[in-house]
């Protein structure tokens, strides 16, 4: 990957995270087991000036309902479920979509799709499929990607008025939790140091995180190794395209919430989101997101809070929700009509079964 760096970073010339060179590096770096397994296409004009990079993951791998398939993925990630990659300004999506295709059609991995899941709607990899023979391309929503504008006016609270007042009970339910946490101790947002202090935190960021029910169901961060190091990797690094910090909010000596954030540009991906359950009455994660979204609003640094998912706890804030789409490119039509006729079978025998 390191060879492809100064290509890579001169088609990615605006503040994006999902398509630098810097987040691409780490995420494939931390989550990729087996190195061999990582490809990267690069895609280029009669001059040799670069037109696109797509980086895959060969692996063999289960794609929804279509059940395990020998894939060429950008999917590597479950902890951070939203993906693309790097195309020139301007660059004909269809001339990239079919240099792509003759490309892959000799890939030395004996796959049977490739699969983009999760991408946005107006990504780079929407407009390159979109530019695939419909034959072979099956493209179908995902669930929709949740912002606010941090520009919008607030109120006391730090939200965002519209957000504010979509929901009756939002603003009563912050100043409830305010005034509780209070009682207790003087609120605090702490920020990862980047200096040798930093394990430290990260072991009571992980606390936090899985302190609830992500630590019963398994999904919490501390549960994933590789994304840990990832997380680590990132507070790290001083690359200047992103910004990673793990934020805690302290009630007295207590952390009680906690949230991962990586910036890039002027907008803040927010992951990880937990709190200790202990506390839970007085709603910590919705007190730490309305003093970050207040904090931005102050300093000025932030457009976009990017939630990454569209998780249902997030809809009293009524945020923006921008579409995804999974995209699967089949390497045959037969092999799509067949697979989507399976599909439909299996469906429809599920339907049968719930009438009984």
């Amino acid at each position: 990957m390191d060879e492809l760096r100064r290509d890579w970073q001169s088609l990615d010339t605006t503040p994006s995270l999902l398509t630098s060179y810097a987040w691409h590096r780490a995420t494939a770096q931390h989550l990729i087991a087996d190195p061999t397994e990582l490809w990267l296409c690069r895609i280029a004009n009669a001059a040799n000036q670069p037109l696109a990079i797509i980086p895959v993951h060969a692996t063999r791998m289960a794609i929804g309902e279509f059940g395990f398939r020998n894939t060429l993925s950008l999917d590597w990630n479950a902890h951070f479920p939203l993906f693309d990659f790097p195309v020139a300004v301007g660059a004909d999506p269809e001339v990239v979509a079919q240099a792509l295709a003759a490309a892959f059609r000799t890939h030395p991995y004996p796959w049977q799709v490739i699969y983009w899941g999760r991408v946005l709607a107006t990504s780079n990899a929407a407009r390159i499929a979109s530019a695939m023979p419909t034959a072979r391309t099956l493209i179908e929503d995902a669930e929709p990607c949740h912002i606010l504008d941090v520009h919008q006016e607030q109120d006391e609270t730090g939200l965002p008025r519209p957000y504010t007042f979509a929901s009756k009970n939002l603003k009563a339910l912050l100043t409830q939790g305010r005034n509780r946490l209070a009682k207790l101790g003087p609120l605090q947002i702490r920020k990862s140091p980047p200096t040798q202090d930093t394990e430290a935190f990260l072991a009571e960021f992980l606390r936090v995180e899985g302190a609830g029910w992500k630590g019963d169901a398994g999904t919490a961060a501390s549960f994933s190794p590789p994304f840990v190091a990832l997380m680590r990797a990132l507070v790290a690094s001083a690359d200047p395209a992103i910004q990673a910090e793990m934020v805690l909010l302290y009630c007295g000596e207590d952390a009680v919430a906690a949230q991962f954030c990586i910036t890039a540009g002027r907008t803040v991906f927010t992951s990880k989101q937990g709190y200790d359950e202990r506390f839970a009455r007085m709603h910590p994660g919705h007190v730490l997101t309305s003093m970050l979204l207040a904090e931005g609003k102050l300093n000025d640094h932030l457009d976009v809070v990017n939630f990454i998912s569209g998780m249902a706890w997030r809809q009293p804030y009524r945020p923006l929700e921008l579409p995804t789409l999974d995209i699967v490119l089949f390497r045959s039509r037969p092999q799509r009509d067949w697979t989507l006729l399976r599909r439909a079978a299996s469906r429809a025998k599920r339907k049968l079964l719930n009438k009984d």
